[in-house]
């Protein structure tokens, strides 16, 4: 029997501006398309998890996102490719299990971390950036094992701490990613905040606080250019001599690692 579109379930339907990428917030769009919400809530209610929602700022821009807890699996931006889309969250927002950031700048303004890595968590920055406002308070949180990747993407443009860790942190930076403005702090950190610097990578003054392990390789032969630990007496005895020799120090201060 063929198919006959009246006699089966309703398809869904995309705007085709957008090549039909799923759930759109668009803050005040005049004329939302299919998909298309002008409130967060309802962008949220109707994206099916995990949830991927594309950020449109060309009518309210920075994007808020309201006070709440709110399971997104990734934000990216509906504009073309390579636009970037300004959010802001506002005080109370927190983003539970956000995984990617593509094409996104969030300013924090939050007096709270909006984004709490959970322990074995990974965030991926690409084409994105994590800023800090004066007034806000750091924008990601590390309380356990997580790590966070950064693909031609920026952490601490502005003033503030972007990145507060209390765990155990691998932060790997990418070709065309940078680090500055004292965008990590580890002064509280119960593990070590291990940096990896890929190449074309950059760090300027990102640290603040002890127990930050600074790992420069070459990322295309994948071998070490060097070791810089932040604070040299952290370390017990000689600074590692290799990447092994690091990790398995790490591995042997934190004890097994599940």
């Amino acid at each position: 029997m063929p198919f006959v579109p009246s006699a089966g379930p309703s398809l869904p339907t995309t705007d085709p501006t957008y090549g039909g990428r799923g759930v759109i917030y668009s803050p005040g769009n005049p004329s939302p398309g299919p998909n298309e919400y002008t409130s967060w809530a309802d962008a949220y209610a109707a994206a099916a998890e995990p949830r991927s929602i594309y950020v449109d700022d060309s009518f309210v821009s920075p994007v808020p996102i309201p006070s709440g807890s709110w399971e997104v699996n990734e934000l990216r931006a509906a504009a073309a490719p390579g636009a970037i889309a300004l959010v802001e969250p506002q005080a109370g927002c927190v983003l539970v299990n956000l995984a990617t950031l593509d094409h996104i700048t969030m300013d924090g303004v939050s007096p709270s971390p909006v984004i709490p890595l959970a322990s074995g968590q990974m965030l991926n920055l690409k084409w994105s950036s994590i800023n800090v406002q004066s007034t806000g308070a750091p924008a990601v949180s590390v309380s356990a094992f997580s790590y966070i990747t950064a693909e031609f993407s920026q952490i601490g443009n502005f003033a503030g701490v972007a990145v507060d860790v209390n765990g155990f942190l691998l932060l790997f930076v990418d070709s065309g990613s940078g680090v500055a403005n004292t965008a990590l702090d580890s002064s509280a950190a119960t593990g070590i905040c291990v940096a990896q610097l890929m190449n074309a990578g950059a760090y300027v003054n990102p640290v603040q606080g002890p127990g930050l392990l600074l790992l420069l390789s070459n990322y295309g032969q994948g071998s070490n250019v060097g070791y810089t630990p932040a604070v040299l007496a952290d370390w017990s005895g000689v600074a590692p001599a290799n990447l092994a020799d690091a990790l398995d120090r790490i591995a042997a201060a934190l004890g097994p690692i599940a």
